[in-house]
């Protein structure tokens, strides 16, 4: 698992949200002059002791971005602390931007999910700085959670199963709930997934809705030296074209993908060094099959996350609704290692087909049967000739002495009695015809997922798909097609209806210039 995540850059100021470490920092804070210190893109700072809207008095600082710092602030009424996000000044920002920020901030308070981080206030500062007032939040975020997870030489590893297990239902039921009410977070990435420490559990907190948006400048930053800080290596592909008219929450599962994927296997889907490759592999490249980097996973979390990294839009879950409902069956199917099918390959025994030439036992016994009785009555004939042929021999031809002439009317007994089981033996029974074959369906999953599977001419549908074999046939054949992929003919049979048939797609890969 070291690929290239070990060199992937370290979260940058630029994409800062509240986490552990600054926290801890900032509760031992009583006025003195704040740390960190702000850089000299950021704000002005606010000073100890500053009351906002008459309610937010600050207490310090926590931390700064290029266009935001963050405060830990106490209501003077309430006596309670909260965070207190501080965007540039308004001349700075693009007016439509803080319309938006100040929507979508309305619209995330009213959502109803405890798994979204809560908004609370929202107003200006005395020389017109837009602030947005949050609980504060104890604990870290998934990116530093991840960081900490390396080896002894320093690769990042997956996170426990448990953990993604108890992390990604709760982040889904969050996203889920904003994508009901007609919120697309637009910018998905482990530094905006909170890992809140309440009592003896964590509880997952979603933060900054529609932040990335608010300056002039592009959301895709780059360093001098070209390098990706951040937010592209979880952008989706119409992001990645600048297509913003196409960004819904399509979109938010797909940089949901890129995280399933980070957290299972240690390691992004597309690591990039510059901006050009991060555009050009979220764009044109398939994703690295995650099943060769975890094979003890089910293939259904597998087919999961690889739906959701699908590059056509029509191709993924429509929301993370979709995604919520199928996480659990997911977990539920078999691991790759236990089904270990071959590349190109269904998971399926052969079928077991008997020789035409085989004869069950009782007749082969009956066959030998007969050859005897045949013996027997050959024998009989073979007497019954030599006394005819005794009885008309002429009368001056010497005869034997009559006490050893056989009497014609009393054959040997054991010459007669080996035919009697030609006139008893009864006929073989009739073998009964065999009842028709039920239909059934077989279940047909391919990854990637989302193939369009086609029998004859008639498309199917895509996979994961159930396929019917009918009544009476004993096999189907269909055929798998995916962009970007080889195609693959598979004949299903009955014998597939109970585990299923998995087909492996081969990548195709295709070169694109770009202008």
């Amino acid at each position: 698992m070291a690929g290239d995540s070990e060199r992937e850059p370290e979260p940058q100021p630029d994409d800062l949200d509240v986490r552990a470490s600054t926290l801890r920092r900032a509760s031992s804070i009583s006025g003195g002059d704040p740390s960190p210190r702000p850089t000299s893109s950021a704000p002005k700072p606010l000073e100890p002791g500053t009351v906002l809207d008459g309610d937010y008095q600050i207490e310090g600082l926590l931390g700064t971005g290029g266009m935001s710092a963050v405060y830990i602030a106490t209501h003077l009424r309430l006596k309670k602390r909260f965070a207190v996000k501080v965007v540039g000044e308004s001349r700075e920002l693009d007016p439509e931007a803080v319309t938006r920020l100040e929507r979508e901030a309305q619209t995330t308070s009213g959502i109803d999910s405890e798994h979204i981080v809560d908004v609370t206030h929202l107003g200006k500062t005395d020389d017109d700085r837009l602030f947005v007032v949050m609980e504060l939040l104890e604990g870290e975020d998934l990116r530093a959670c991840q960081s900490a997870r390396r080896d002894a030489r320093g690769v990042r590893l997956p996170l426990e199963d448990e953990e993604v297990r108890a992390f990604v239902p709760q982040l889904l039921s969050a996203l889920a709930a904003a994508h009901e009410a007609g919120v697309v977070h637009r910018d998905l990435k482990p530094e905006n997934i909170f890992l809140a420490k309440r009592r003896d559990k964590i509880v997952v907190k979603l933060l900054d809705f529609g932040m990335s948006k608010l300056a002039h400048r592009d959301s895709l930053r780059i360093t001098r030296t070209g390098q990706i800080v951040g937010t592209p290596l979880y952008m989706s592909p119409e992001q990645a074209r600048g297509k913003h008219d196409e960004v819904h929450a399509p979109s938010d599962v797909y940089s949901l993908g890129v995280i399933l994927f980070e957290m299972l296997s240690g390691e992004v889907p597309f690591p990039a060094e510059t901006l050009y490759e991060c555009v050009y592999k979220h764009t044109t490249e398939p994703p690295p099959p995650l099943a060769e980097k975890r094979m003890d996973l089910p293939v259904g979390v597998i087919e999961l996350v690889h739906r959701c990294l699908e590059k056509e839009i029509e191709d993924r879950f429509p929301d993370a609704k979709a995604v919520l409902d199928a996480w659990d069956a997911a977990w539920a199917t078999p691991t790759v290692d236990a089904l270990e099918p071959p590349a190109g390959t269904l998971v399926a025994g052969p079928v077991a087909t008997p020789a035409k030439d085989e004869k069950p036992a009782a007749e082969e016994a009956s066959s030998t049967s007969g050859v005897l009785v045949g013996a027997v009555v050959l024998g009989v004939l073979a007497a019954l000739g030599l006394l005819a042929w005794q009885l008309t021999r002429a009368p001056d031809e010497p005869s034997a002495p009559a006490v050893a002439r056989p009497s014609p009317v009393a054959p040997p007994a054991p010459v007669v009695a080996p035919s009697e089981p030609i006139l008893s033996s009864p006929p073989p029974a009739p073998v009964a015809a065999p009842p028709a074959l039920p239909a059934l369906s077989v279940h047909v999953t391919s990854q990637p997922s989302g193939a369009v599977v086609r029998q004859g001419e008639t498309r199917l549908g895509t996979t994961p798909l159930d396929v019917s074999i009918p009544e009476g046939e004993a096999s189907v054949e269909v055929s798998l097609t995916l962009r970007e992929h080889a195609s693959e003919t598979r004949t299903l049979t009955r014998d597939d209806a109970e585990e299923g048939a998995h087909v492996r797609l081969t990548p195709r890969h295709t070169l694109v210039d770009f202008p």
